[in-house]
């Protein structure tokens, strides 16, 4: 699993790097349906990406550049924890559960092979054999909640990570003046990627 999330990170990042750029550019482009008026997009900066102005409404840049890199991670990202580690989990669960069988056949065997009435440790093996397939479904369970829990928080990292990286690029145009640091920050978005 970790090898497939490895493969998938390198492979697809670079990808999102190449979409970034287009993403940031339209805010600076004048004429663009998406571009800002110079006093909102200096507001965007100052306030590390996110604004709500009145002309322009919600802004928020570090979600929107989340979007090339959710778009080439989302599938292959679902697929390993919605698919692959359910069915590792499952798999386990069952192989653990053919172990304990096992073993509960073969020393009930040996119990029927001694001659002996051993009706109570019988029953006592199948109430713990009971006991250990809820533990084993619950904790297979469990560990998948876990886990998928575990997914979320990381996805929802990608803006915090965005947003530190986007910080150099916040700081040149919180602390530029004039059109050209609307135009000269444009290429710095490019360059952050």
């Amino acid at each position: 699993m970790e090898h497939e999330i490895s493969v998938c990170l390198s492979r697809n990042i670079p990808m999102a790097a190449g979409d970034a750029p287009d993403v940031a550019k339209v805010w600076g482009t004048k004429g663009e349906p998406k571009s800002l008026a110079y006093s909102t997009w200096k507001a965007i900066g100052r306030r590390h990406g996110e604004y709500r102005s009145k002309s322009a409404g919600p802004q928020d840049w570090n979600m929107a550049l989340t979007v090339p890199l959710t778009k080439y991670l989302i599938a292959p990202w679902e697929n390993t924890f919605q698919t692959s580690v359910p069915a590792t989990l499952q798999n386990f669960e069952t192989a653990f559960i053919s172990h304990i069988q096992k073993f509960h056949d073969d020393f009930t065997k040996h119990l029927t092979a001694w001659g002996r009435d051993y009706d109570q440790p019988r029953r006592m093996l199948r109430r713990q054999l009971a006991t250990r397939y809820r533990y084993v479904k619950s904790t297979q369970v469990e560990t998948a909640h876990m886990v998928q829990q575990l997914q979320r928080g990381v996805s929802r990292q990608f803006k915090t990570k965005i947003r530190t990286a986007m910080a150099e690029a916040y700081i040149f145009i919180k602390n530029g003046s004039g059109m050209q640091t609307h135009q000269v920050a444009v290429p710095q978005f490019s360059l952050k990627f």
